[in-house]
């Protein structure tokens, strides 16, 4: 079961990518480039984003 899913996810990932011509990070949410702010989950094993606001142009 994992093959396939890591399959869909990399096809999934293919399209949007082939679909957009500009992905950047939300500025009114993150703040700007030179002072990003992140939320971070709270464990000690994995340092993952609680949340990732992103905005695209379709291509």
């Amino acid at each position: 079961m994992a093959p396939l899913a890591r399959a869909e996810t990399r096809v999934a990932i293919e399209r949007l990518l082939d679909r957009t011509s500009d992905i950047r990070i939300n500025e009114r949410e993150h703040g700007p480039a030179n002072d990003r702010r992140y939320q971070y989950v709270p464990t000690y094993i994995l340092r993952g984003l609680t949340e990732l606001h992103l905005e695209f142009t379709p291509a």
